[in-house]
């Protein structure tokens, strides 16, 4: 499925706070909407070895934000990150806001 062209240019300065997720390639009702930067890292500290913790999803890899349409257009989507869309994010960054309205407004 492709990225709508409302989510490409809406997602630069978005503030995000939460958990990035995997998702299967062969799955082709889902898609991510917002990927995270390439210094991005998930960390799951049950994989710490040797005093060095590893993750194995990291940078573009991550979605922080991602979308699921059926084959009758019935649409979802999951954000890692509780405060993404809330009030105080809204109000204090332009780009959350415009970013959670064209998502907003593509689910519903």
């Amino acid at each position: 499925m492709p990225i709508f062209d409302k989510f490409d240019n809406s997602s630069a300065g978005v503030v995000f706070s939460g958990t990035g997720s995997y998702l299967d390639p062969s799955n082709q009702h889902v898609f991510p909407i917002l990927r995270a930067e390439s210094t991005a890292v998930s960390v799951a500290p049950a994989t710490e070895k040797a005093g060095v913790i590893i993750s194995e999803t990291s940078g573009e890899q991550l979605t922080l934000v991602a979308g699921y349409q059926t084959r009758y257009n019935n649409r979802a989507a999951v954000a890692g990150s509780m405060t993404m869309c809330s009030d105080e994010l809204m109000t204090q960054s332009a780009a959350n806001m415009q970013f959670c309205r064209q998502l907003a407004s593509w689910v519903f």
